[in-house]
């Protein structure tokens, strides 16, 4: 049985076109798997994110699919764009957004310290 994990945020999916958003990003805590994170799609695109606690009752009817762990073809409802998720898409955006400074064009990176045997 899978629960929502309290301590994550869900985030939104947006469409690569329009900008509405088309699903929204959740952790749950699966008993065999662990922690992982799903794409749960709604039945239309919406432009405001509804409250946490109205996105973890997933029984009320508003999600077309629940749980999708990749996809190639997400149909926006509103521009018709087609638009794709991963789970590597996921991680590749928490690394940018963890080494990014604010300058836009510019990304930290960490400096090194190389240890001399000699």
């Amino acid at each position: 049985m899978q629960t929502f994990d309290p301590s994550y945020i869900p985030r939104p999916k947006h469409c690569k076109d329009c900008n509405h958003i088309l699903g929204v990003v959740m952790r749950f805590d699966d008993n065999r798997i662990g922690l992982s994170r799903k794409l749960f799609i709604f039945n239309n695109a919406i432009e405001v994110l509804p409250d946490v606690d109205v996105l973890m009752d997933v029984k009320r009817g508003m999600y077309k699919i629940h749980g999708l762990d990749s996809c190639d073809g997400i149909e926006c409802s509103n521009c018709g764009a087609l638009n794709s998720w991963s789970l590597s898409d996921e991680a590749m955006r928490n690394l940018m957004r963890h080494f990014k400074v604010n300058d836009s064009s510019k990304i930290y990176m960490p400096k090194v310290k190389v240890m001399s045997n000699a």
